[in-house]
């Protein structure tokens, strides 16, 4: 039998502090492609409220490899033919990455956008399916 540590190292989830209740906070990760409209989705759900925290949508065909890694540090990494993408997923800072031409970039959490929630059953939705014309959208989500 395995104990409630083992089995929340079996999902891919991450554990941040929660600084207003001091107490652990779990979220589970999921990625996916979606078929027919060419799309890689990576989803944040808090445990807790059992809705949906973040939602980033990224452009990936169906037809080419890919591979998404959860990392220690919090951010989701991308592995694709076009490159690696790195993503944070929490509320804290960001930092300071190089991209592959030596360039420093920042990285800022998606939690840095929290402030465009309305209300406690708001998510944000990253859609960034083309380079060009990124957008993040605020939407409800319904309890039946």
């Amino acid at each position: 039998m395995k104990t409630t540590e083992e089995s929340n190292e079996i999902v891919h989830s991450k554990k941040e502090q929660n600084q207003k209740a001091s107490k652990d906070h779990f979220d589970i990760v999921m990625s996916f492609k979606s078929i027919g409209i060419n799309t890689y989705n990576i989803i944040v759900l808090d445990l807790e409220s059992q809705k949906i925290k973040y939602w980033h949508e990224s452009y990936q065909l169906w037809e080419s490899q890919v591979k998404g890694f959860l990392l220690s540090t919090n951010e989701f990494m991308k592995i694709s033919k076009d490159g690696i993408d790195l993503l944070s997923l929490g509320n804290g800072t960001g930092r300071v990455v190089k991209d592959k031409d030596g360039f420093e970039r920042y990285i800022h959490p998606l939690g840095a956008c929290n402030y465009i929630k309305i209300e406690k059953n708001n998510h944000l939705k990253f859609a960034c399916q083309f380079y060009d014309n990124r957008q993040i959208w605020l939407q409800d989500q319904y309890e039946d």
